[in-house]
Parts: structure tokens; C-alpha cells; sequence
């Protein structure tokens, strides 16, 4: 039966949630448009609502670099006015010591585990690439924008970063308890 399916099947919150509980006119309602449709109403905004709230992030695309050698890059899908905000990108910071790689350096027999020594670092993870940081700090700062990855750096640069200000449009999205 459908309950058996949706409690007792499927595993995991996030999939239960896209099921709708039995009910037979939102079964069939489901069986027409799709169930995340039906049971996750409100994830659909309106175009009033995403001019509002939102915030455009088409106005890059991937492309093969015009340089040589350098691979691909983010191209303007549009003209963009001089600074004007390209991309929005929310950061994650996190410690760069999350970042580290440790060789195992004992094995407890009597626990069945590794002992790590933090002060015995071999390597750092690959998403260290992707974040922007300093040296002297222990901060490392990780955008998750889409697209944000195409952007490249160049001795000439035509575009750059830039803290929000509070008078920035894109200020609404941030609050001080984050």
C-alpha cells in the first residue's frame, strides 16, 4: 500500500517529504504535475516575489578562454555596467585546519583505530583552491555561487570582489545572526 511505500520504503526525510501523504485527489493531482510539485508548494515563488527577493545569477557562462592555455573561464552573457554586481556569492568560512590532511602515524590494536597528530600535516584538500584566505590566517572563505568557479583571476583583471554594503540591494539577504 501507498503507506507502507512513503513510511516504511523510502528512507530519509527529505525523500518522505516529496511523497505526499494518501490522500486519493492529491495522489492524482501528484500523478499530474509530479509529486515534488504537489507536496512542496511552497518552493514555488512567484516572478514578483523572485524580483523582490532574488537575485540574477545568469549573467555569466562558461566558455574556452580566448588566452592560451589558460582553459575555460565565465564569459558576460550580457553587457555588465562598471561596478555592477556579476555574481552574488555567499560565502562558508570554515578553519583551515579542517582542510588538512594527516598521515595515520600509530595504529591502536586494543581500539582498532588510527592515531592522527595535528601537527603532522601532509597535504590540504583540493577545495583549499577554491577558497580565498590569507596566509597569516587561520580563516578560509568558501564561495558557493553558481558559476562563481568560471571566474579566473588575470594580471589585467576586469572585474573583482567586494564585501556588500549596507546599502547594497543584496543586503537584505544577509543578517547579523548568521
Amino acid at each position: 500500500t501507498w503507506s507502507f511505500l512513503r513510511n516504511d520504503v523510502v528512507h530519509g526525510d527529505k525523500y518522505r517529504a516529496a511523497l505526499p501523504e494518501f490522500d486519493l485527489p492529491l495522489l492524482r493531482n501528484a500523478n499530474r504535475v509530479g509529486s515534488a510539485e504537489t507536496s512542496l508548494t511552497h518552493f514555488r515563488r512567484s516572478p514578483s516575489w523572485l524580483h523582490q527577493n532574488g537575485q540574477c545569477v545568469d549573467t555569466i557562462k562558461p566558455g574556452i578562454s580566448t588566452l592560451p592555455n589558460a582553459g575555460r573561464g565565465g564569459f558576460a552573457t550580457r553587457r555588465i555596467p562598471a561596478h555592477a554586481v556579476i555574481l552574488p556569492v555567499p560565502l562558508i568560512h570554515m578553519h583551515t585546519s579542517l582542510l588538512e590532511i594527516h598521515n595515520p602515524i600509530q595504529y591502536d590494536y586494543e581500539h582498532e583505530r588510527y592515531y592522527y597528530l595535528p601537527d603532522h600535516t601532509t597535504a590540504q584538500q583540493q577545495l583549499l583552491n577554491y577558497c580565498f584566505g590569507h596566509a597569516n590566517s587561520s580563516v578560509a572563505l568558501f564561495p558557493y555561487s553558481p558559476g562563481i568557479h568560471y571566474v579566473n583571476h588575470h594580471s589585467n583583471p576586469n572585474a573583482y570582489l567586494r564585501w556588500m554594503t549596507p546599502s547594497s540591494p543584496l543586503s537584505q539577504f544577509h543578517h547579523d545572526d548568521w
